[in-house]
């Protein structure tokens, strides 16, 4: 867990050092597309692959079996867009530290991979899985 820790709580440390150009950067890549863009999803990319390992060390450390270890790159990438929406709302807030930021994203992947690790998979209800599958046959 600590080098989940820390890799959240030193996105978020790069962010309040460089604020004003991270905002420019995503927001301007959001704007313009083109080739800002493409850099921009290509150093996601890359964050998201680190991440990815960085998650699957920690679960095979953990004793996480193989079929998990394979949702790793989806789960890293939902991390990677969790970081930077909690990153732009905090923009916005002042008197929040980066460490109470970094705290509120660990906390909902921590939980979520720690279940998951224990086993512990969420499958929609009934109802929901028949809308699925409507959506999916439709």
């Amino acid at each position: 867990e600590e080098p989940l820790w820390a890799g959240i709580v030193a996105f978020f440390e790069f962010v309040e050092r460089h604020g004003e150009e991270w905002r420019v950067v995503y927001r301007e890549a959001a704007a313009q597309g083109g080739p800002f863009a493409a850099e921009v999803e290509r150093v996601r990319g890359e964050i998201a692959r680190i991440v990815t390992q960085r998650l699957g060390e920690v679960a095979e450390a953990a004793g996480v079996e193989s079929p998990l270890l394979a949702e790793m790159e989806w789960l890293a990438h939902a991390l990677v867009g969790a970081a930077e929406s909690l990153a732009r709302l905090w923009q916005g807030r002042s008197g929040i530290s980066k460490e109470d930021v970094a705290a509120r994203l660990m906390n909902f992947a921590w939980l979520g991979l720690d279940r998951l690790a224990h086993g512990e998979v969420w499958t929609p209800s009934s109802r929901a899985a028949d809308v699925v599958r409507l959506r999916r046959s439709g």
